[in-house]
């Protein structure tokens, strides 16, 4: 280097010698695929890497591996079922620990059905209640965990229109079915 210093070369100098004399501005660049929302980013994994999975998630004990192929279908389908419910533009929130249906929901909200608003899963009844209401949210997605504060919040919020259960479980009381449930 000092050599190269003493023939009074500038470090743009040095750079250009080592690329063969050529400026850096015609050196081919790599090929990055165009991503322009999160839809592109799924449906491109499904043709790049159909064979790798995109999550292990645990059903029953048993760890499943979650393809790209399938992710992708279970978005579509969630989305396409949160617009049979609603009109496009319709706000979503999710309140559960995150998992492979909390990336689901997210994914089918934010690809085409309208705007998310993820809730976090430690905050009290009555401040889930107030978000819901200042977010004018349309659909409650839940964790069966979280049953405790839905039934709390169930029926305060007027735009609330659909509660929809990620787990096996439809009962709000013994007298009233009303949650839908997501059987993935």
């Amino acid at each position: 280097m000092m050599s190269l210093l003493s023939e009074n070369m500038t470090p743009a100098d040095i750079i250009i010698k080592n690329f063969g004399g050529l400026p850096m501005k015609n050196l081919p660049l790599h090929n990055v695929t165009k991503i322009s929302n999160l839809r592109d980013v799924v449906k491109n994994r499904v043709k790049d890497f159909p064979d790798n999975p995109v999550f292990l998630h645990k059903v029953k004990g048993k760890i499943e591996k979650i393809m790209p192929d399938k992710f992708d279908k279970d978005i579509d389908a969630l989305g396409t079922a949160f617009l049979s419910m609603v009109n496009k533009g319709a706000r979503v929130a999710i309140l559960a620990e995150t998992r492979y249906e909390w990336y689901v929901t997210y994914l089918a909200t934010t690809n085409g059905t309208g705007c998310i608003v993820p809730l976090d899963k430690e905050l009290h009844a009555e401040e889930i209640e107030s978000m819901l209401e200042r977010a004018d949210v349309d659909i409650l997605v839940f964790a069966k965990s979280k049953i405790d504060i839905v039934r709390q919040v169930y029926g305060k919020v007027n735009t609330v229109k659909h509660y929809i259960c990620m787990d096996k479980f439809v009962r709000i009381s013994s007298s009233r079915t009303c949650f839908r449930t997501w059987c993935i």
